[in-house]
């Protein structure tokens, strides 16, 4: 019987490169789960609004820009990822987005694109499940509750109370 230690698996480490201008570019082979689940989650929060619905324009531009901010050495600064529609049109008319998909290897592509388009088919599930339904039925109702609490001290207030009576003796 042979180990797993025995038999010294090692991480595909290699890259491709290419040069854009004078410029050489890397693209890693392989990118780690913990980096893929990242890479997926981040698309997936980044292209939802608040009310969960996910615009798919934004989920294919993130999608390519973090394909270049996790398989590139292409260093972005805070300005250019806050002004993510500005960094994706520049990456992309300049080609040179194109050239840095092309040298990502295609399994890696699909896996990507697969955790991506599957979670959000999840979470449209989840949301439309039982489950989901009830949590956002005891969402709404803990603000109700909050609600119906600022109405019920309203109520103990001497002065507010002694104006509905009056309001109801009135109204018969």
């Amino acid at each position: 019987m042979i180990t797993f230690a025995e038999m010294n698996l090692n991480l595909n480490s290699d890259n491709k490169k290419f040069y854009y201008f004078d410029q050489e570019i890397e693209v890693k082979q392989y990118l780690p789960i913990q980096d893929k689940l990242q890479l997926i989650s981040s698309v997936v929060n980044l292209s939802s609004d608040d009310n969960g619905f996910i615009n798919l324009v934004k989920v294919n531009t993130f999608m390519e820009l973090y394909l270049v901010y996790y398989y590139t050495n292409i260093e972005f600064n805070e300005e250019e990822k806050d002004n993510f529609i500005q960094t994706y049109d520049l990456l992309s008319q300049s080609a040179l987005l194109k050239n840095v998909l092309l040298n990502i290897p295609e399994d890696e592509l699909e896996i990507i694109e697969e955790g991506v388009y599957s979670t959000i088919s999840e979470l449209y599930a989840y949301k439309n499940s039982v489950m989901g339904i009830l949590e956002n039925i005891s969402a709404d109702y803990s603000n109700l509750d909050l609600e119906a609490s600022k109405i019920q001290q309203k109520l103990a207030d001497p002065n507010n109370m002694a104006f509905l009576k009056s309001v109801l003796t009135k109204l018969g």
